[in-house]
């Protein structure tokens, strides 16, 4: 090795330790964010849970506006895990998909009363 390729051995070496460097950075970031996503949701969901104690008066949308919030947060977890270790849980994509479906469904379901001789309709009632 030469005196001017011991430099550029040396020039290499450092490039590689601030692509490292900066490769680390970036995963910490998404470790953050998945902490930060994950202690939202389970904020919101300890909330819910509170107000389900009973001392509480809540309605169908504060459910579903807190029900969605804990859905974009466990959503963003799950795009940060897939980044963070390069789309090996590309599959809880899915399952994330088919649960948020159900809730969906359980959310926008009304009750059906049936007709029979004993339900009257408003109108009749004087």
């Amino acid at each position: 090795m030469n005196f001017f390729g011991f430099f550029k051995h040396k020039k290499k070496k450092i490039e590689e330790r601030e692509k490292l460097k900066q490769l680390l950075k970036e995963k910490y970031l998404y470790f953050q964010n998945i902490l930060n996503e994950n202690n939202h949701a389970l904020s919101i969901m300890a909330d819910l849970e509170e107000k389900l104690s009973g001392e509480y008066i809540f309605d169908i949308h504060y459910i579903q506006s807190n029900v969605e919030a804990v859905s974009k947060a466990v959503l963003e977890i799950i795009k940060n895990l897939n980044t963070l270790s390069d789309g090996k849980y590309s599959e809880l994509e899915k399952i994330y998909a088919q649960i948020k479906e159900k809730i969906e469904k359980i959310l926008t379901s009304k009750i059906e009363i049936p007709k029979t001789d004993f339900t009257l309709p408003i109108e009749s009632l004087d």
